[in-house]
């Protein structure tokens, strides 16, 4: 737990005042915008909504049709059997169609040092060919681990950009880490 109090309904605000700014790759005139989230705890929705609001993406959430467990070891459980059988669990939604974007942001947890598996079927759903796609992980403290490699692997076409990593728990730092990164 922080050390800290936080409130996460004013950082929102706040950051919803804040001047928009661009990341480099997409100021070319007419980059259009898509930040797509999944999340079970709602750690990475922060980084999430205030990319939206920095940058007036788009917005889609990935959610797995059969929704994963409120209880933590539950989830654990069932997220490593999905990795080692590689299931990628069926969606809600496919989502937007991507010939609409340019940019998009991939705003997602580290589950067992990989990309969750919802996640995991949403990329494999999609041509990203041309695509700038810009991962945005949280974690709980061992980092991105093999998302990178599994990001590319399942997105072969994209334009893969340096990711914008952060640890749960340390969403007081995300306006200023958030803005340094997307002016790189």
């Amino acid at each position: 737990m922080a050390d800290f109090p936080f409130n996460r309904r004013q950082l929102l605000l706040t950051a919803g005042a804040l001047p928009a700014v661009r990341p480099a790759f997409a100021q070319q005139e007419g980059a259009r915008a898509l930040v797509v989230l999944f999340t079970r705890t709602h750690n990475s929705r922060v980084a999430a909504e205030l990319i939206v609001r920095r940058t007036g993406a788009a917005f889609f959430e990935i959610e797995a049709r059969e929704p994963y467990p409120v209880d933590y070891f539950e989830t654990v459980d069932l997220n490593h059997r999905q990795q080692i059988q590689d299931i990628r669990p069926p969606l809600v939604s496919e989502g937007p169609d991507l010939a609409a974007y340019d940019v998009i942001y991939l705003a997602h947890p580290i589950w067992d040092a990989s990309v969750p598996p919802p996640v995991k079927t949403f990329l494999a759903a999609h041509d990203f060919t041309g695509k700038a796609l810009v991962p945005v992980i949280s974690h709980g403290g061992y980092g991105s681990g093999r998302a990178r490699e599994q990001t590319r692997a399942l997105a072969p076409g994209a334009a893969l950009q340096p990711a914008f990593v952060m640890e749960d728990q340390q969403e007081r730092r995300v306006i200023t880490d958030l803005d340094e990164w997307l002016l790189d």
